[in-house]
């Protein structure tokens, strides 16, 4: 038989309203706290949220859906809002969407059924081309990509310009012919190839990029042109960490020389990164930031619905590693490369 707050009270020899007053932290004797408290360790007393919840009519929780929990981006982001929710006494319901619509569905349902006071989101390019299908009756925050309609606060990056410092460095370094290999499963990856269009573009360079999805084989196939010597950029830009671990891979497996005979250039500051290559060029994103500036967001619009719609926009960093040196202090390209 499950052990209930009368229990606790008739060992403890206290009200059950004196148990319920420890247990939510109100006034009683030190002595009485003590008491109550050694009971509950002893005879293993866990409360009901739920109920208490319900009962106070006072919810502490928060959704987090994110888009790949393999992607160290989210992992990080998804600790980082724990933390936050910890300091804050929030609990934190995660959810992983895989970037699938119906997926992200079901999550969006669960979080309705634990009637969570708000949710941080990083949506699926389906929701973000049609967020009527998002709830109403709570706050949501975007994280990673922005609302096409202003109707929800979001805290994200600027991707586009993000690309556009990748792009420039190359080019100063001495790269004309650059390849973008972009996730065609997000709305992030979009606005990456976006921004490196425009910026090779804006410079006269040739505009060259591949969509990709995570599938196994999924970057081997994209890339055998280059493999097969049918293209031959002299840079590589891959606009997130997951794709550019499996990038960085295939390279070492073909014996494709980084930065000699190609440059390699990517999003998301890994720990991987500065092992191989001389160290990957990157963009670091400020998962810190953003995770404290959405958490914080998503507590002031839980308490002030009405206040104005706030779009937060940060800026990446770029860190220049040995992967894309000046491209004249590198050896010669092999003879057989052809140029875009």
């Amino acid at each position: 038989m499950a052990i209930g707050i009368k229990d606790v009270a008739r060992l403890a020899g206290v009200s059950p309203a004196t148990v319920s007053r420890v247990l939510s932290g109100g006034i009683v004797s030190e002595k009485l706290q003590q008491r109550v408290c050694a009971v509950i360790e002893e005879i293993g007393y866990r409360p009901n949220l739920s109920a208490r919840r319900l009962r106070a009519q006072k919810n502490d929780t928060i959704g987090l859906i994110i888009a790949d929990i393999r992607n160290p981006f989210f992992t990080a982001f998804a600790r980082k809002i724990d933390d936050e929710a910890q300091k804050n006494a929030q609990r934190v319901i995660l959810c992983n969407t895989d970037e699938n619509p119906e997926q992200e569905l079901a999550c969006l349902r669960l979080m309705e059924e634990e009637n969570v006071a708000g949710v941080i989101l990083a949506p699926t390019l389906s929701t973000l081309k049609n967020p009527q299908i998002l709830p109403s009756r709570r706050p949501i925050m975007f994280i990673d990509r922005p609302p096409i309609q202003k109707i929800h606060d979001a805290v994200i990056i600027d991707n586009e310009e993000a690309s556009a410092k990748l792009v420039n460095h190359l080019y100063g370094k001495g790269y004309k012919n650059i390849l973008c290999l972009y996730g065609a499963s997000s709305a992030t990856g979009f606005e990456r190839e976006k921004g490196y269009g425009k910026a090779v573009k804006k410079l006269g360079l040739p505009s060259f990029s591949i969509p990709v999805k995570h599938a196994i084989g999924e970057v081997e196939r994209a890339l055998q042109p280059l493999l097969s010597g049918i293209i031959s950029p002299d840079a590589l830009i891959v606009t997130n960490g997951v794709l550019a671990l499996k990038v960085a891979s295939l390279l070492l497996k073909e014996k494709i020389q980084v930065p000699d005979h190609l440059a390699l250039a990517c999003f998301d500051d890994e720990p991987w990164m500065q092992l191989i290559f001389n160290g990957i060029t990157t963009i670091a994103q400020p998962i810190k930031q953003i995770a404290e500036l959405a958490h914080k967001g998503l507590t002031r619009r839980m308490r002030e619905t009405k206040n104005p719609i706030n779009h937060v926009v940060l800026k990446g960093k770029l860190i220049i590693r040995g992967s894309t040196q000046n491209i004249k202090d590198k050896h010669p390209r092999p003879y057989d490369l052809k140029i875009l």
